[in-house]
């Protein structure tokens, strides 16, 4: 009877009739080593497992605070439990009370995980500051990976998994497996997710027409301009020596118009955001009364970014932006416009605009809205590496211009591109922690000892995981890191221009930002570090003495968002180059 599993235990007169049968006639569990009754406790590879009873199961928190603790000592009972039921021995009614027990009680967990999410989403992102920078500065602030692993005891891709959880696919979860005699569980609800829709996309190309020769532009007189979205003035820093001069601004953020007004004095800034009834109105207000006869919009490009893989960018706000932009062009008197975004801009389909684009692209529908108030509107994509930046730095541009001055084309491009050794080869090199006495804004912030002994053995235009196992990326505590994406912990390639600085550029696991490296003697390389300032102000086409205030020379974390959010100075002064003028 050693394959026989007891299937019923009957009293006859007072004598026990036991059954016996073999486990698959009756699709139960196999036997094991240990037949204990399912409400004792048992010892299993030296491991003890709770009872499978609610006296030993913790009790669901009415305090969101300890939901954490409530979680791992549910998981634990829930693993216990389902253990206990695929190892032990037991007749067929207990099977059920004690899966029926296992089942609410792994239904209680996925509740707990789905209120969990909400706290979760809820955790503010650090951005901007490394973490070795960031815990130096103040202990106090923890980053969100931090908080995940010691506040909440979870893995960052566990915390992941929590937040995508829903309302919808915990029930389903938890109603399939009733229905199915199996367990809840959390992989389960995430399977019934439905697929995300992708965004829709179109698939039009706008052709530019472009200049046959290079252009200079004459001004009889100054040609004065609003900027919308401006940022610091990043973009618009030649304009002034080309006669055209900044007579409105807006910024939302309130540093950034501080910074603008320094360089730009003459300059009337509006700090405020550019969809507030008030603000727009006061711009559309002094935009006539300065005689502006031009104006440059870059709204906020995140929401139309690959790069920005965020479930809730289809309905950010910013996004119907270009629309705010239009109104101001219905309202003004411009013989110029000029917008740009980045790439996806043109063929975007956002879903909280379907009701403005009924179907058009954004650049469809803007070239379509610009042509009703009579302008000609030339589109197209071109990078900055093609104008004297030595970053190829890709933008959409809308060119729009008055129908009796003509068609505003585009320059034409240079015949070689600036790569990355001819705007920075000649500084200095530098590791973590090291400063460039006569260069201000040359100066490589630490590192820990771990991150600079792999950068050391990876070569230029390589990145650190495809070094040798010893040499690849780890965090501090020796843990193997987790960004695994070949741009991660990559070096820049001398050979050519810089690809696109982003917001993130202080950051070794970003886009590739890190320094290209020397080669030295002892077959490492020199410059284990992200670009200095000194090095992003070359590749962005700034000057070495380009003004930045005093209150915010110490601040790298804002003096990196700006640069990774301009428009590149040398390209726009390109583009005015071929303005058309009567």
């Amino acid at each position: 009877m050693n394959n026989a599993i007891l299937v019923q235990e009957t009293v006859d007169n007072g004598n026990a009739i036991k059954t016996y049968g073999a486990p698959e006639e009756f699709n139960l569990p196999k036997p094991s080593n240990n037949i204990v009754d399912v409400e004792y406790t048992i010892e299993s590879t030296g491991k003890e497992l709770v009872a499978a009873n609610d006296n030993m199961f913790p009790t669901f928190p009415s305090d969101p605070n300890a939901l954490p603790a409530f979680i791992t000592v549910a998981t634990k009972a829930v693993e216990a439990e389902t253990k206990l039921l695929n190892g032990l021995l037991m007749t067929p009614n207990k099977y059920q009370l004690a899966l029926a027990q296992t089942q609410k009680h792994a239904a209680l967990l996925l509740k707990a995980q789905l209120r969990l999410a909400d706290l979760l989403k809820g955790i503010k992102i650090q951005r901007g500051m490394r973490t070795d920078l960031k815990n130096k500065a103040n202990k106090l602030i923890k980053s969100k990976k931090e908080i995940i692993a010691k506040d909440y005891n979870l893995t960052v891709r566990q915390a992941r998994d929590i937040e995508k959880l829903t309302k919808e696919c915990v029930e389903a979860a938890i109603k399939e497996a009733l229905e199915n005699n199996e367990i809840p569980t959390r992989s389960l609800a995430l399977s019934k997710l439905g697929k995300k829709d992708k965004e829709e996309r179109g698939n039009v190309d706008f052709i530019p027409v472009m200049e046959d020769d290079h252009k200079t532009l004459t001004l009889k007189e100054p040609l004065y301009y609003t900027s919308l979205f401006a940022n610091v003035g990043i973009g618009t820093y030649y304009l002034n020596n080309m006669g055209i001069k900044c007579a409105v601004a807006n910024e939302l953020l309130e540093e950034r118009a501080k910074w603008h007004e320094e360089i730009y004095p003459d300059c009337e800034m509006v700090q405020g955001s550019f969809t507030d009834e008030e603000i727009f109105n006061k711009l559309v207000r002094l935009h006539k009364e300065k005689g502006c006869k031009i104006f440059l919009a870059s709204p906020p490009c995140q929401t139309f970014s690959r790069a920005n893989t965020a479930t809730s960018k289809s309905t950010d706000n910013r996004t119907i932006l270009f629309e705010t932009t239009l109104e101001f062009a219905r309202q003004t008197d411009n013989d110029y416009i000029l917008i740009e975004n980045v790439p996806d801009f043109l063929n975007a389909k956002p879903k909280n605009a379907e009701h403005i684009l009924k179907g058009k692209t954004v650049g469809e529908y803007i070239k379509e809205e610009l042509e009703k108030l009579g302008y000609i509107v030339n589109i197209g994509i071109f990078s900055a590496a093609d104008y004297g930046t030595a970053q190829d730095r890709q933008r959409s541009l809308i060119l729009a211009s008055k129908k009796e001055l003509g068609i505003w084309k585009f320059p034409k491009k240079d015949k070689f591109r600036k790569v990355l050794f001819e705007a920075i080869g000649d500084l200095p090199s530098l590791e973590p922690g090291e400063k460039d006495r006569t260069r201000p804004f040359h100066y490589a912030p630490e590192l820990p000892a771990c991150q600079i002994n792999f950068l050391k053995h990876t070569p230029t235009a390589h990145s650190a995981w495809e070094n040798s196992k010893a040499f690849r990326p780890v965090n501090v505590d020796g843990t193997e890191s987790g960004a695994k994406f070949k741009s991660s912990f990559s070096r820049k390639d001398w050979n050519k221009p810089c690809n696109t600085i982003t917001t993130d550029s202080g950051s070794i696991g970003g886009m590739i930002n890190i320094h290209p490296g020397r080669p030295l003697s002892d077959g490492c390389y020199s410059d284990c570090r992200p670009l200095s300032i000194l090095e992003l102000f070359r590749v962005t086409g700034l000057p070495d003495d380009y003004p930045v205030p005093e209150w915010a020379a110490n601040n790298d974390r804002l003096i990196r968002e700006v640069i990774g959010e301009c428009f590149a100075p040398l390209h726009v002064a390109r583009l005015m180059t071929t303005l058309p003028m009567i």
